[in-house]
């Protein structure tokens, strides 16, 4: 069973330390998992065509087919990003609105397990807004969203990393607390697309 990544980050560090992290919970339960960088592929943004409309296809030439053949084989997705200026940056944006041709193929995502994680340089960043909007495109794509469901008295909905603290600053890797939470996050989606995966066979 595998369970992929993508993190949709024009620097990798921080969203990928969350991301990480989460697979590596995936893993834990057993699952095979993949990590994609969008930075390091060439995804021009949607020119508006309606080709995937007409065709179910879309005419670009890119890597954009290489990177979604893999949201294809997955059982689980887990999409990370930070907030730039409260939304996901240009690169993930790119790739969200390319894959509008699986949805029109029929929904191709349809029932993938699907989680999100977001960073922020603020506390009140943007991060928030970044998974909401991420989850957004995964119930367009009729996925199924994963939230974290951990203590419901003491942890948060929305699994963000931040680099401002009460008294200053800090890496994104430095906080533990956050890559502990992404852990049991990934976890909870290996764990569903394992029992789905059980069920339709």
């Amino acid at each position: 069973m595998l369970i992929v990544g993508v993190n949709g980050s024009p620097r990798k560090q921080s969203s990928e330390f969350l991301l990480e992290s989460a697979l590596e919970g995936a893993r834990q339960t057993g699952a095979d998992t993949r990590l994609i960088q969008l930075t390091d592929r060439t995804i021009k943004h949607c020119r508006g065509c309606n080709s995937c409309l007409k065709e179910e296809r879309c005419v670009q030439t890119d890597e954009l087919e290489e990177v979604t053949s893999n949201l294809l084989e997955a059982a689980g997705l887990i999409f990370a990003a930070p907030s730039y200026f409260g939304s996901v940056p240009g690169v993930m944006k790119n790739f969200l609105d390319r894959t509008r041709y699986l949805k029109m193929r029929g929904h191709l995502l349809q029932d993938k397990p699907f989680a999100a994680l977001s960073t922020s340089g603020l506390r009140e960043g943007g991060a928030s807004q970044v998974i909401t909007s991420l989850h957004y495109f995964a119930l367009l794509q009729g996925m199924l969203v994963v939230g974290a469901a951990g203590d419901p008295r003491t942890e948060p909905n929305f699994i963000t990393g931040t680099m401002q603290t009460g008294s200053g600053w800090q890496k994104i890797s430095e906080d533990d607390r956050t890559g502990d939470l992404s852990r049991e996050l990934g976890k909870r989606v290996a764990k569903l697309a394992e029992r789905l995966e059980k069920n339709n066979s």
